[in-house]
């Protein structure tokens, strides 16, 4: 029956996809790419394999109705598949098996436990939990001649957008594909995009272990036969919510529907590493714990602010953490700045660990043994009252990354930049969730918050920004340990 039907990729992107020879891919970005038609024929190039088993998952029962199960029936007869609705498997002549599964809840992976799946794929995959993906590895095996292979696609957004994106789209970026071009239908320019270097996870205790990884990046654009089918849902998607059509029609990962800052573009604010003007002010702030991070920038002449290195230390002792620190500043040369902390940093951890000093000690004594005169000035930063800080910080940076286009086409803003240098620092930022419930709607979401190295660029932020204050009213507890002499405190401004 085969004859009946003839299929293939329609676009580069989907022959990209459908062509990899990687054990997990990602077909990903805009809407409207084929993403889903692509899931579903892939396996059909070993429907004459016998013992070739392969599963199709949507996160919920209703999801996997309404999108694959017709896309199935439309395609899967053509080939000798039936369909079992009980088991809710379609079987092939040759005896190849494709089930569709769902797990709606965290722990619904354990339902296909000890399954065996050569052909394991994922529609939509930022709806899942990273736990769901990398549970099911294991029973990602095969019974037959075929390699045991996994696929996905997904669009920009979900709860799971920040752990596809870190896992897929960040350690196998894309490039660019050639110039930007006209789309007729929709009257803007766009850029096409290829899929980058496969990723090569190695096991390290044996190097020669590994597993390849790649990202195909999907636009609307590239599925000319859909838009020829469809040419109102162009338009459908040009009218959506600025983060909404960033996702769905340019396929961005930067931004995504409840981003907590929807202005980040990465096409403004992340820039290649620069030499400072002359002039520039240089400052860095360390949110210590675990992990912990420190973040350099500077503001120039006109009140840019450009972060331009970090380290970030984990399940380290805290000798590590301020050898780190050391690293950053001898690698730029930079004598005597100011580091900012929080107070934290200077609680005595005898009574936690086995020392007697705090971590801030410790660090002043690395420090001062590593640069001698060029050691950085510590200063204590409070962000008291801590409510009214965290939104004033938020808004202090907002107001900083804010950009538009004016009418002539020239861009206002940003004042704020990350350079290549920071990829935590980028990671943080980007991952934060707008929390509607939050003073004033004002704040993020704080459960596994990805915000260390945020917290850092907000307190380097609010110094530069804020004015400062001499603290005179209020008596303020010794924060060295042992009766050290307190430092004259400053305050950030917060109001």
């Amino acid at each position: 029956m085969s004859d009946q039907l003839k299929i293939g990729p329609n676009s580069k992107p989907q022959a990209a996809f459908l062509g990899a020879s990687e054990y997990e891919v990602l077909f990903g970005g805009a809407a409207y790419g084929g993403k889903t038609w692509s899931l579903v024929v892939d396996p059909l190039r070993y429907k004459d394999v016998s013992g070739m088993t392969g599963i199709i998952f949507r996160r919920t029962y209703p999801e996997l109705e309404r999108a694959v199960l017709p896309l199935t029936y439309k395609i899967y007869p053509h080939f000798g598949g039936e369909y079992h609705v009980q088991s809710k498997t379609w079987t092939f002549p040759s005896g190849m098996t494709i089930k569709l599964g769902y797990m709606q809840f965290s722990q619904s992976w354990i339902d296909y436990k000890g399954g065996s799946f050569t052909y394991e794929a994922y529609d939509e995959l930022t709806a899942f939990e990273e736990e769901q993906w990398t549970m099911m590895r294991p029973w990602n095996r095969t019974e037959c001649s075929v390699a045991p292979y996994r696929r996905a696609t997904s669009n920009p957004g979900g709860q799971g957008h920040v752990w596809v994106r870190k896992y897929f789209v960040d350690t196998c970026p894309s490039v660019v594909d050639g110039p930007p071009r006209w789309c007729e239908e929709a009257k803007i320019w766009w850029q096409p995009m290829s899929p980058g270097p496969t990723y090569y996870w190695r096991d390290a205790d044996d190097p020669t272990r590994t597993l390849t990884r790649k990202f195909v990046p999907a636009r609307i654009f590239d599925n000319a036969d859909g838009i020829r089918a469809d040419p109102e849902y162009l338009t459908k998607l040009l009218a959506l919510p600025a983060a909404k059509r960033a996702a769905l029609l340019e396929g961005r990962w930067d931004v995504f529907e409840g981003a907590f800052f929807n202005e980040l573009n990465e096409n403004y604010h992340k820039i290649r590493p620069v030499n400072p003007p002359p002039g520039s002010t240089f400052l860095g702030a360390i949110d210590y714990g675990n992990p912990s991070v420190f973040e350099l920038a500077y503001m120039d002449y006109e009140g840019n602010i450009v972060f331009i290195d970090e380290s970030y230390v984990v399940d380290a002792p805290v000798e590590d953490k301020a050898n780190a620190v050391a690293d950053v500043l001898l690698d730029h040369k930079l004598p005597a700045i100011t580091l900012l902390y929080d107070t934290d940093m200077a609680i005595n951890l005898k009574h936690y660990a086995p020392t007697e000093y705090s971590p801030l000690e410790v660090f002043q004594s690395i420090l001062m043994q590593r640069m001698s005169e060029n050691m950085p000035d510590l200063e204590p930063v409070s962000k008291e009252p801590r409510r009214q800080w965290r939104t004033t910080s938020n808004e202090t940076v907002r107001n900083l990354l804010h950009w538009k286009i004016l009418e002539n086409g020239k861009r206002v803003g940003p004042k704020l930049f990350l350079t290549d240098n920071c990829p935590r620092l980028w990671e943080s930022i980007t991952s934060l969730v707008h929390d509607p419930a939050s003073q004033n709607g004002l704040d993020y979401r704080q459960a596994r918050a990805n915000d260390h190295a945020y917290d850092a660029l907000k307190t380097i932020c609010m110094r530069f920004e804020r004015p400062y204050k001499r603290d005179t009213d209020r008596t303020w507890a010794k924060i060295f340990s042992r009766g050290a002499t307190e430092p004259v405190r400053w305050e950030v401004g917060v109001g």
